[in-house]
C-alpha cells in the first residue's frame, strides 16, 4: 500500500465519520416551526389558510386546460403531475 492510498483512505474515513455526525450536531429546535401561542394567531392562520383554499382553481379544470394546450401526451402528463404536486403542496 502506497502513501497516497493510505492518505486517501484516511481522508475518506474521516469524511464518512463526519457525515455520520451531522444529524447529531444539528440543533433541532431551529428546524421545528414556531408554535402558535395565542388564539388570535391561530385564528389569523386559519383565515389565511381558508383564503388560500378559496382562491385555488379547481384541479380538474386546470388539467383540462393543460390537455387543450398541449397536444403531446407526454408534455401534458408531466405538467399535470407538476400541477398536482403544487396543488398538494399549497393546500398542505
Amino acid at each position: 500500500m502506497t502513501n497516497k492510498t493510505l492518505y486517501l483512505s484516511v481522508v475518506s474515513i474521516m469524511l464518512f465519520l463526519s457525515l455520520l455526525l451531522v444529524p447529531f450536531l444539528n440543533n433541532r429546535a431551529d428546524a421545528e416551526p414556531k408554535r402558535l401561542t395565542t388564539v388570535d394567531q391561530q385564528a389569523a392562520m386559519a383565515t389565511k389558510k381558508q383564503a388560500k383554499t378559496d382562491n385555488m382553481p379547481d384541479l380538474q379544470a386546470f388539467e383540462d386546460a393543460i390537455d387543450k394546450a398541449f397536444s403531446d401526451n407526454k408534455q401534458a402528463t408531466v405538467l399535470k403531475k407538476l400541477a398536482r404536486l403544487l396543488y398538494v403542496h399549497i393546500n398542505d
